[in-house]
């Protein structure tokens, strides 16, 4: 997510963080899940339908949930068009299968959410969203932690306020 969020693809950061997977035990069975939804569908983006997903697996599992969910992510930016255009697009394709599709949507989510912002989420779906403020305060909070230039004290670690922001 870091390296979405500091401007990388979606290829280039899933390439750092199947190089980063194979560095620990166990990670097989979810790295043969990725290299699987890596692989680009037979007849281009167009011809991606939620039941083609469904070769990934059903989402019932993490890996299962992770391949369909960036399957639906990389389909969705190859289609191409502006980032209000892909993130919709990606979504409703994690989540219009016949399995656990709201895993898959919400892993989908936080991929193109991570790469493209909030903004490039249908305003009208915002509006519904239950507790939308709360849910905007996390993630700005989480886009200035973990971005370029996080909060910290003369030590380097985030200061005391930083960690009450939430608690106070």
């Amino acid at each position: 997510m870091s390296a979405l969020v500091h401007g990388a693809t979606l290829v280039d950061a899933l390439g750092r963080a199947m190089a980063e997977l194979r560095e620990h035990p166990g990670h097989e069975e979810t790295a043969v899940a990725l290299e699987k939804a890596l692989e680009p569908p037979r007849g281009g983006p167009a011809s991606e339908a939620p039941e083609r997903l469904e070769s990934l697996g059903r989402g019932f599992t993490g890996p299962e949930a992770l391949a369909i969910a960036v399957r639906a992510a990389l389909t969705a930016e190859a289609a191409g068009g502006y980032p209000l255009e892909i993130v919709p697009r990606g979504l409703l394709l994690a989540v219009n299968h016949s399995g656990d599709s709201d895993s898959t949507g919400a892993i989908c989510g936080n991929l193109l959410g991570a790469r493209y912002g909030s903004r490039a989420v249908p305003e009208h779906w915002r509006a519904g969203v239950e507790a939308a403020g709360t849910i905007a305060a996390l993630a700005e909070g989480g886009a200035v932690e973990f971005g370029p230039s996080p909060p910290a004290d003369s030590y380097g670690e985030p200061p005391m306020d930083w960690h009450m922001r939430f608690y106070g």
